[in-house]
């Protein structure tokens, strides 16, 4: 089930979408007893679409300036916020329920969305941080469904982290806080048999990873080893950028993005025979 909350017609400027009108729909997008907050933004007509995935603490509201650039290559922007998985999340549905597997959930209830109800045929997933991690989960999951990953410095060491704090899933405590955010047990039971490196051996679509050399949260090393095990990827080190960039690393970063989707994208409409 789908709500859509607000509609609003916006014209971009021409400089962006050469006069096409964008629609911007404030959603809630409901499944398993929950609804996902999203904001879809899209050009007229758009059958590609990006769904952007904020990291730990995050929301829909990150990543707005990438959005407008998918926008303005003709593709739609999805951006979700996952349930539980902010502070600022009005779903209802409390952190301390939150994992990996409901995020990816609500990252699959997204998906069926676009496809349903959008039209949308080549979905591409943007994640940073955490949002890496369950775009990666999830992608290996929908391999005909998913065309191409970008990943923002991915949190692929989530599980190691968990695993490595509590070697016992039953010895998290019931309820705790996390970086400022309550938590439940069942977050470190997610990751018990979870193998992130065979997933994303699995993944046989186009990856592009962008990674700091000064990342404190995620070492450099797990996009380094995720490179090689990726079937098809590129990584792009960012000098002296940490877990979150400088102004100056997400213009560049925005700017690779809106290329590689710009690319991938082509490719896919020159190969459909009704485009």
């Amino acid at each position: 089930m789908y709500t859509t909350i607000a509609r609003r017609r916006i014209v971009l400027p021409g400089f962006l979408l050469k006069g096409m009108i964008s629609m911007c729909r404030q959603l809630q997008i409901r499944h398993h007893q929950r609804a996902v907050t999203a904001v879809y933004d899209a050009p007229e007509n758009a059958d590609g679409a990006v769904i952007f995935c904020h990291g730990f603490n995050g929301y829909y509201t990150d990543f707005g300036d990438l959005a407008r650039g998918v926008n303005a290559l003709g593709l739609g922007a999805l951006r979700i916020a996952f349930c539980g998985g902010s502070l600022r999340d009005p779903s209802g549905f409390g952190s301390e329920h939150m994992s990996l597997l409901t995020e990816k959930e609500d990252l699959l209830a997204a998906m069926a969305y676009l496809r349903r109800e959008e039209g949308i045929r080549h979905i591409y997933l943007f994640g940073a941080s955490k949002g890496g991690m369950v775009c990666t989960l999830t992608a290996a999951a929908c391999q005909e469904e998913v065309k191409g990953l970008v990943l923002l410095f991915p949190a692929l060491c989530n599980a190691d982290d968990w695993k490595r704090m509590f070697p016992d899933a039953s010895a998290m405590p019931e309820r705790l806080t996390f970086m400022s955010m309550p938590l439940g047990r069942c977050y470190r039971e997610s990751v018990e048999g979870l193998d992130v490196w065979r997933c994303i051996a699995e993944i046989n679509k186009p990856v592009l990873i962008f990674h700091g050399d000064a990342d404190p949260v995620v070492p450099v090393s797990y996009a380094q080893r995720a490179v090689r095990t990726f079937p098809n990827a590129n990584l792009v080190v960012f000098p002296g950028e940490g877990h979150g960039f400088t102004a100056a690393g997400d213009r560049r970063m925005n700017a690779l993005t809106l290329d590689f989707i710009a690319k991938e994208y082509n490719k896919k409409a020159a190969s459909h025979p009704l485009i």
